[in-house]
């Protein structure tokens, strides 16, 4: 058997492989080669098809068909399945010759003649139609000798394959066009005799009628999709325009006319009836223009529509019903109802279609609710809004004119209004998740206090967690939740809502728990607050804000029974001190002030709450408040005219003569008891008056005006207390030496302390607390001989009490020693006691001379005093 060349089996190929476009002879590789040389060697191959394939490399590919698949197979498998289901729509194909079944052995001579090739471009049906009307038809009616019987039926059969080829390829592009048999007729009525020729014609002339009937009564059906927009109508009625144009001008042509002639000739009873409907292809172009016409109006605002964002869209609505009110009004074929009630239904449609393009489902269930909940209520209010612009022009229609909108609304509005309800439950969808699935939106849970925080938080993730099963299962579903024709959407999402329902319940009973334990209207507040910044549902939020009848009924408790009580306390038994330090009237008024404070801070907490409804509890609270504010302010007041009445007892216009008294004096008391201490002599009811006023001050207005003599004085409070400080440290030192000192010693430093006295004395009758270089001239010398005083009374006490211990231990030296257990002889025991006595008076003489010493020392302390000391 002989073998093809590489070369030969290349040069074949790629010769005949540039009619495809894109095709480059480096296309052909060296991996080709085997397989097409194996195809053409192979004598049970039948076909071999090769294509393109562009991806993100280009190739070249081939499929090749056996004769054994191509006979037993199905027919749709003489095709391979990317050029058959049209993914490739240019493709070349081989095809090998066959004598008596049989395909001879090819070989480099005749490979030329033996396979036939080709290329297909475009769809399949249109290069066929192209190939029998250029090729094959011409050369069926070309005489080749054949027998008459053999010639006719081969005729017949290849016009009726035309005209049903033309028809499929023209009907596939919504066209309409009549295959004219290409006979040539030199004598028509010698034609019309031939009963073979009237037959044939008499076939195309039915399937001309049944083509020109399809036509004229799919003129208001063919229109109708459940999809279509007002610019398919415009579309359809420009297609129907150009098809009918299209039909009358074949009807016009002279080769048909020649056929009919035919047909007339022979008296066919068919001819009547294509003669009327060549009348109503005739009426149906009139129509299809006119009606045109007016449609193309509506052409510019359904573009608009087309183009616009649901938000966009009520301003373009007013127009496009102005030009359907027109076209009603004065055209001649479109003003039927239910043609203007189809356009309108078909701009529901379009509306649906512009709402459906804003709207992400994936977004929805991601949790990105935030966008989509705008986007859907803007759904809402452009379907609304297209109701009611409707409604308006069948109002001013019936008020204007005498052929009113009768259309009924349902037709109309009803996959408008399922949308619209659709729109409202995936935004029931989005609430839900804005009330449940806050961890899975990102949103951050607020903090709650209390011991129940933990328990709270925990009940709210479970709800979350039994929400998020419940939006899976709608995710999931298996259809188009936009789609308003779903029939399944109602049952679930009546499953959806009706668990969301008991969620709710579970929520509610979470919030309820929350507020058992809580005390104080502060922390009842921040729990209410919590849960209002999470209520997104209605039934939530409005549960929520009925709390706050529960935040009132805790201040109304805390009123009554806290800060009554404490206030009618107060009242009856001042709890005295009041605070350490404070005075008694500014005391007792700073403390009902606190309670003032504390109900005032409760109800502010309750004011800042902007969203609690109006209740009962509420103005029977703010009364009981404003009733105990007022007896509190009421008492303050009262308080502070009581202290004024006091202060006006101590002659309030002359406070400052209160000063002029001397430093310190000398309590008769303390005289006789504790031989002479000092003491201060500021006015003490001066001091009361400082700490009043200081706090009288803080509290100052409604009333509380400080006298103008004390809030005066009141100012030297500081450079008073300074002074108060100097002149009590004088006192305390002065104090400090009588103290230390008994009654008999205190007249061993007579003369001491008479210098001292006369240091003192100036504070006793000289200066007062108005006096210039109190510090300087009084203060600073009394404290430096009080400490000089002072040293020598430690130096004395420190000395006697040295003596003291020195005659301890002398009194407890004993003369004798006795050793126990031991037995001396007596001139044995003579000599021990004889030592024991020395020894005893060496201890006696260095106790004699110890307090010697302490006593002169303690001597030089008087030795220049007068001789009665």
């Amino acid at each position: 058997m002989e073998h093809l060349s590489q070369d030969a089996v290349r040069s074949f190929f790629t010769l005949r492989l540039v009619q495809l476009d894109y095709f480059e002879p480096a296309d052909f590789t060296e991996s080709h080669l085997p397989d097409c040389a194996a195809w053409l060697e192979d004598l049970e191959m039948k076909a071999l098809y090769a294509w393109i394939e562009k991806g993100e490399e280009k190739s070249l590919v081939f499929s090749a068909i056996s004769r054994t698949s191509a006979s037993e197979g199905r027919v749709e498998d003489r095709l391979p399945a990317p050029i058959r289901t049209g993914a490739v729509k240019e493709f070349s194909y081989f095809f090998k010759r066959e004598r008596e079944g049989v395909s001879p052995q090819i070989t480099q001579a005749n490979l030329n003649e033996q396979v036939l090739f080709g290329c297909s471009k475009g769809a399949l049906l249109d290069s066929l139609l192209s190939q029998m009307n250029n090729i094959y038809v011409p050369v069926a009616l070309a005489d080749h000798g054949w027998p008459d019987n053999v010639r006719k039926e081969f005729t017949s059969q290849v016009q009726k394959f035309m005209l049903t080829v033309t028809e499929m390829v023209y009907q596939g592009k919504g066209n309409t066009v009549l295959y004219i048999p290409q006979d040539n007729f030199a004598n028509l009525e010698a034609a019309s005799k031939d009963k073979d020729v009237v037959q044939r014609l008499k076939v195309a002339l039915i399937h001309w009628t049944r083509q020109i009937k399809e036509v004229t009564t799919q003129q208001d059906s063919a229109n109708e999709g459940e999809h279509n927009g007002p610019l398919d109508e415009i579309e359809f009625w420009n297609a129907r325009d150009a098809n009918l144009s299209r039909l009358h001008d074949q009807l016009q042509s002279a080769k048909l006319q020649e056929i009919l002639t035919v047909l007339e000739y022979a008296k066919s009873g068919w001819l009547k009836k294509f003669r009327a409907l060549e009348e109503d292809i005739k009426n149906g172009s009139i129509e299809a223009k006119e009606n045109l016409r007016f449609l193309s109006f509506l052409k510019e605002p359904c573009e608009k529509l087309v183009a616009a964002t649901p938000p966009e869209i009520p301003a373009i609505l007013p127009e496009l019903l102005n030009y359907v009110r027109m076209i009603w009004a004065i055209s001649t074929h479109y003003q039927k109802e239910d043609r203007i009630s189809g356009l309108l239904r078909k701009m529901s449609n379009e509306i649906i279609k512009r709402c459906q393009a804003t709207i992400e489902l994936s977004d929805i269930f991601a949790g990105k609710v935030e966008k989509s909940m705008v986007q859907l209520q803007q759904c809402i209010d452009c379907g609304r809004e297209w109701k009611r612009a409707y409604q308006k022009t069948v109002r001013l229609i019936a008020k204007n004119t005498d052929r009113p909108w009768t259309f009924p609304e349902g037709s109309i509005f009803l996959q408008i209004d399922a949308f619209v309800q659709r729109c409202c439950d995936l935004l029931e969808v989005c609430e839900g998740q804005q009330q449940f699935a806050c961890r899975f939106r990102g949103q951050s849970m607020p903090a709650f206090g209390g011991t129940k925080a933990a328990e709270i938080s925990k009940s709210l993730y479970e709800i979350e967690e039994n929400f998020l099963r419940q939006l899976q299962r709608l995710r999931d579903v298996d259809y188009d939740i936009l789609d308003v024709r779903a029939p399944k959407w109602p049952d679930h999402f009546g499953s959806f809502k009706n668990q969301v329902r008991d969620l709710e319940v579970m929520y509610m009973n979470v919030i309820n728990s929350a507020f058992e334990g809580v005390g104080t209207v502060q922390s009842a507040c921040q729990v209410l607050d919590s849960f209002y910044q999470l209520a997104k549902r209605e039934r939530v939020k409005a549960f929520v804000e009925k709390k706050g009848e529960t935040l009132y009924n805790i201040f109304y408790q805390e009123l009554n029974h806290n800060i009554k009580r404490e206030f009618d306390q107060f009242r009856k038994i001042p709890q005295l001190p009041i605070i350490q330090g404070y005075p008694h009237f500014a005391g007792t008024a700073l403390s009902v002030k606190g309670l003032m404070l504390r109900i005032q801070n409760q109800m502010a907490e309750l004011d800042s709450i902007c969203y609690l409804e109006p209740c009962r509890e509420q103005d029977t609270t703010r009364e009981v408040y404003n009733t105990l504010h007022g007896n509190m302010e009421a008492f303050v007041l009262t308080t502070f005219q009581d202290w004024v009445q006091e202060l006006k007892g101590m002659d309030d216009q002359n406070l400052a003569k209160r000063l002029q008294v001397g430093l310190l004096f000398r309590p008769e008391e303390a005289t006789r008891t504790k031989g002479g201490l000092l003491e201060s002599n500021f006015d003490k009811e001066l001091i009361k008056m400082f700490q009043e006023v200081y706090y009288w001050e803080k509290i100052q207005g409604s009333g509380i005006v400080v006298p103008y003599a004390a809030h005066e004085l009141a100012g030297q409070r500081d450079k008073l207390r300074v002074l108060r400080e100097h002149v009590l440290r004088v006192v305390r030192d002065y104090n400090q030496i009588m103290t230390a000192l008994a009654a008999e010693e205190r007249r061993l430093f007579n003369h001491h302390m008479s210098t001292l006295n006369r240091k003192i004395n100036p504070g006793l009758t000289k200066y007062n607390w108005t006096s210039d270089g109190i510090k300087e001239f009084f203060v600073r010398d009394s404290c430096k001989e009080c400490a000089k005083v002072y040293d020598w009374v430690k130096q004395f006490k420190k000395n006697n009490a040295e003596i003291v211990q020195v005659c301890k231990k002398v009194s407890e030296m004993h003369l004798i020693k006795i050793e126990k257990k031991t037995v001396h002889r007596d001139d044995e025991f003579r000599d021990v006691q004889e030592r024991r006595r020395e020894e005893v008076k060496v201890e006696f003489k260095k106790a004699l001379d110890k307090i010697t010493d302490l006593m002169l020392a303690s001597y030089t302390f008087f030795e220049s005093h007068p001789p009665e000391i």
